[in-house]
């Protein structure tokens, strides 16, 4: 073990040890994030620019690594372009030698004269997040608990899929295949004009959920009288050997008032019995929407059993508006993380 590993941008050739850095540090999480089509995918083909990383090396292995992928935002109703902090790794003999924060400060430096971010932000785990805080003078802006909901999985089980939505007549949910201009209008229109929302054009959104179809992220529209009301996004996972259904996205939340909400999970709940997906489902909702939630049948998992703890965090600029530093001002769901 060398007394000081080098450290450098890293380049589409260190790919390979970046991923079994990856299966070192982090197993068998999400065994697509380990593929390097999804490397590719997330490094190099991200529409909002692509990903800042930087290495440790020694001996040709890499022994740690920091990364961030620039994102759009929408803050207040203003366009800013932000980075998101994801896959922060150092292997476990080369922890306590300061290569976390090392790697970090050069890979904010290089965002912010590079590309001009202005903002950093994202979901250090338990382990990291004192070193974010302490460290990199990043802000905690707590927990934002996971919901689940159940399904009857003897409702419907085995028949075809229904695009009608029970309860909301003239209603309709389909499959998207690609998403268009029509969704890019439906954001523009729709889009909160307070707090932090990520864009999600169709660009995004196509990067998003459709460019990698090892995720098997499935992506719906929901149709009303007037034309397209919003869209979700349903992803199956095994969680622990248990079959759950992810609602990765929804928006806007709500689609065109609580009723439809509300049909919309009962639908979704009805999907997932019917397709064998799981009879958990489960969601990351925004804080503003924690009654929402309720209302649709949701309630919060007690943090013993869930698997993961959703901690977000910022990097503050005092110039930066209030609305970064306060939790409720934040619009996330699972397609916001890098665990989903």
């Amino acid at each position: 073990m060398a007394d000081k590993p080098e450290t450098r941008p890293a380049t589409s050739a260190d790919a390979e040890g970046i991923l079994s850095l990856r299966r070192e540090v982090f197993g068998n999480l999400d065994p697509v994030r380990c593929l390097p089509a999804a490397w590719r995918w997330q490094y190099g083909e991200n529409p909002s620019g692509p990903g800042i990383v930087w290495i440790a090396k020694d001996g040709g292995r890499v022994v740690a690594h920091y990364a961030v992928i620039p994102a759009r935002m929408l803050v207040d109703g203003k366009e800013a372009l932000y980075a998101f902090s994801c896959d922060t790794m150092v292997a476990p003999g080369y922890r306590r030698r300061g290569l976390f924060v090392d790697l970090a400060r050069k890979t904010y430096a290089q965002a912010i004269e590079e590309r001009g971010v202005r903002w950093i932000w994202g979901f250090p785990n338990a382990r990291s997040m004192p070193g974010f805080v302490n460290q990199l003078a990043w802000n905690d802006l707590g927990r934002f608990p996971s919901y689940i909901t159940l399904s009857n999985p003897f409702s419907g089980a085995g028949q075809t899929f229904q695009s009608q939505v029970p309860g909301y007549p003239g209603a309709r949910i389909l499959p998207v295949k690609h998403f268009d201009q029509d969704h890019t209008r439906l954001f523009e229109a729709r889009a909160p004009r307070a707090g932090v929302v990520q864009i999600r054009d169709a660009a995004y959104l196509n990067w998003r959920y459709t460019a990698l179809p090892d995720f098997g992220y499935m992506p719906f529209a929901v149709y009303g009288e007037p034309g397209m009301e919003g869209w979700f996004v349903l992803r199956p996972l095994k969680v622990k050997g248990l079959r759950v259904l992810a609602l990765v996205d929804m928006f806007p939340l709500p689609l065109g008032g609580m009723d439809l909400t509300r049909a919309v999970f009962a639908w979704i709940r009805r999907h997932a019995a019917r397709e064998g997906l799981g009879s958990v489902v489960t969601a990351l909702f925004p804080k503003r929407l924690e009654t929402l939630a309720k209302s649709c049948g949701f309630v919060k998992v007690p943090r013993v059993f869930s698997p993961k703890e959703f901690r977000l965090a910022c990097l503050a600029s005092p110039d930066g508006p209030w609305s970064n530093v306060n939790s409720a001002a934040w619009r996330i769901m699972l397609g916001d993380t890098d665990i989903v």
